[in-house]
C-alpha cells in the first residue's frame, strides 16, 4: 500500500517537474526566455485519479453494559444504546477487548482502493497570495473485509465468526484554499472544508446498510502551469467521518444489529485543470 502511494506521489512530481521540457517538445514554449504566465485568477475545471487508504474503527460506547463495539439486540427491544433488553452480542472492529462476558477480535485497518473524478473551482490572485474554492467528486472502489470472532467466556454458547465489509463507493468535497505563488508557474496551497462519502457496511450474518457519511477534510496541493490555461497538480487530503451508524436484522429478523464507526482516509491525487480566460 505504501509502495502504491509512493508511486502516485512520484508520478505527480515527475509530471510537474517535467512540464517545461514537455512544453518545449510540443511547441508551447518556443524560446528559453518565454515565461508561462503566473496569473491564477479564474474559473477552472479538470479531472483527477488517485488512491485512498485508511481504517474504520468502533465509536459506539453505551457504558458499562455495552462497551465499545457493535450491539445486537433481540428484535422489538430497540437497537443501539437505547435498547431496553440485554444485548445478545457485542462485536468490535480493531478492538481486541469488547468487554466481559465476551471478547472479540477484528481488523478493518486496511481500507484501500482507487478513485477517479472531476473538479471545478475558482481562484483569485492578490500579488503572491491566491485564495479560492473548489468542489470535487470521485467514484471510488475503496474497501476492506474483516473477520469478527465472538468468544463467550462465561456461558454455554459456541464462538461465532462473521465477516464485515466496509465499502466506500464515492467521495465528494467542498473546500476553501489559501496558496502562495512561487515564481511564474507554481502554486503551493493549503485546503480544508467539508467531505461526504457514499458508504456501505455488509455483514455475513445476512444484512447490509448504506449511509452517506458527512465529515471534514484538510490537505495540501502543488499546481504547475504548462501554459496560460493548462496546469497539472499533485494533492494530499486527509478525510474523517465520525459516528456513522449502520443497522440491520439477522436470524430471520429475530436479532436487530447496530454498528457505529469512525472512518479515516488518506487520499493522494494527481490531475489536470483547464483555466478559463
Amino acid at each position: 500500500m505504501k509502495n502504491v502511494a509512493f508511486g502516485i506521489a512520484s508520478a505527480a512530481l515527475l509530471l510537474m517537474t517535467g512540464s517545461v521540457a514537455a512544453a518545449d517538445l510540443t511547441g508551447v514554449v518556443i524560446a528559453k526566455d518565454e515565461v508561462v504566465t503566473g496569473d491564477w485568477t479564474g474559473v477552472y475545471v479538470g479531472g483527477h485519479v488517485g488512491y485512498g487508504f485508511g481504517q474504520t474503527v468502533d465509536s459506539l460506547d453505551c457504558g458499562d453494559d455495552a462497551p465499545l463495539g457493535s450491539v445486537s439486540w433481540i428484535a422489538g427491544q430497540g437497537v443501539g444504546c437505547d435498547g431496553n433488553g440485554l444485548p445478545v452480542a457485542i462485536t468490535a472492529l480493531a478492538n481486541p477487548d469488547g468487554g466481559a462476558p465476551w471478547f472479540t477480535s477484528d481488523d478493518l485497518s486496511d481500507l484501500a482502493g482507487w478513485l477517479a473524478g472531476a473538479q471545478i473551482g475558482y481562484n483569485h490572485q492578490f500579488g503572491s497570495i491566491v485564495v479560492g474554492a473548489e468542489v470535487s467528486g470521485s467514484l471510488a472502489a475503496i474497501s476492506d473485509t474483516g473477520v469478527t470472532e465472538i468468544t463467550f467466556l462465561n456461558g454455554p454458547l459456541e464462538p461465532g465468526i462473521y465477516e464485515g465489509t466496509m465499502d466506500i463507493n464515492w467521495l465528494a468535497t467542498a473546500t476553501g484554499k489559501v496558496g502562495f505563488a512561487l515564481g511564474d508557474n507554481m502554486l503551493i496551497s493549503a485546503v480544508g472544508g467539508l467531505a461526504w462519502a457514499g458508504t456501505e457496511f455488509q455483514s455475513s450474518a445476512g444484512y447490509s446498510d448504506q449511509k452517506v457519511a458527512q465529515g471534514f477534510t484538510v490537505g495540501s496541493q502543488v499546481d504547475v502551469k504548462l501554459s496560460e490555461n493548462v496546469s497539472v497538480f499533485g494533492a494530499y487530503n486527509y478525510l474523517w467521518f465520525d459516528d456513522v451508524s449502520y443497522e440491520g436484522s439477522s436470524a430471520g429478523g429475530f436479532i436487530a444489529n447496530f454498528h457505529e464507526y469512525d472512518t479515516q482516509l488518506h487520499v493522494l491525487k494527481a490531475g489536470i485543470n483547464y483555466q478559463f480566460d
